[in-house]
C-alpha cells in the first residue's frame, strides 16, 4: 500500500515540478450508492444470512490527457447481517453484522466513449458486531489483501457533471468474503493549475 501511495505522490509531484509553463491538471470526484449482494460463503448459519444490503463508494481521480487515470477509493459496505429468532426448543436469539470500510488504490481506463474499466488493491477496516444474551460485542480488524474490479459507464450532463452506473466485484481477503455491487454514480470533473514562481 505504501508503494502505491508513493507512486501517486511521485506522479503528482513530478507533474507539478517540471517546467515553468505548468499545464492544468484534471481531477474528478466520484460518489456512488446502490445495491450490494454478498456471495454467501458461510458454513454456519448460511440460510439465515441477509445477503442484500446498501453500499456507498467515494473516489478521487487524477485524470491526465490520456486513457489511464489514477486515484484513491473508499466507501462503506455492510457485507452481511444474520439474525436468529428464538423458538420453543431453542429460545436463544442473536444477531451478527459484518461491515467494511475499504481504502484502495484505483486505476481507471477508458475502453470506449463513456465506458471504463476500473480496479485496484488496498486495505480495509472490517467491523463486526455480535448481539446475544442481551449484550453486544464489537470488534474491528485490518484486512490487507483486498481488491475491486468494475465496469463503469459515465455520461456528461454538463461540462463538469457526469452521471452513470457501475457493476463492481469486491473481495475482502482477511475473511475471504466476496460481493458484487450495482451502483448509481455521479462525478464532478474540474481542473487545477498549480501556481508557478
Amino acid at each position: 500500500m505504501r508503494q502505491g501511495l508513493f507512486i501517486v505522490w511521485f506522479c503528482l509531484a513530478g507533474s507539478i515540478s517540471f517546467g515553468q509553463d505548468v499545464k492544468p491538471m484534471n481531477f474528478s470526484v466520484n460518489a456512488g450508492v446502490g445495491w450490494f449482494h454478498y456471495i454467501n460463503t458461510l458454513k454456519i448459519g448460511a440460510t439465515r444470512i441477509n445477503e442484500d444490503q446498501v453500499g456507498f463508494s467515494f473516489r478521487i481521480f487524477w485524470e491526465p490527457e490520456h486513457k489511464l487515470s489514477l486515484g484513491i477509493e473508499s466507501g462503506y459496505y455492510k457485507i452481511y447481517s444474520l439474525e436468529k429468532n428464538g423458538t420453543v426448543a431453542n429460545p436463544l436469539v442473536g444477531e451478527a453484522k459484518l461491515s467494511a470500510l475499504p481504502i484502495l488504490l484505483c486505476f481507471k481506463m477508458r475502453i470506449l466513449p463513456n465506458f471504463y474499466l476500473t480496479g485496484g488493491p488496498g486495505v480495509a477496516i472490517l467491523y463486526s458486531e455480535v448481539t446475544a444474551l442481551g449484550s453486544t460485542a464489537e470488534s474491528s480488524q485490518i484486512s490487507l489483501a483486498n481488491v475491486q474490479i468494475s465496469a463503469l459507464y459515465q455520461r456528461s450532463i454538463t461540462d463538469n457533471l457526469y452521471i452513470g452506473g457501475e457493476f463492481k466485484f469486491l473481495n475482502f481477503g482477511k475473511t475471504e468474503d466476496y460481493g458484487v455491487a450495482l451502483m448509481a454514480e455521479v462525478a464532478y470533473k474540474f481542473r487545477f493549475k498549480p501556481k508557478t514562481k
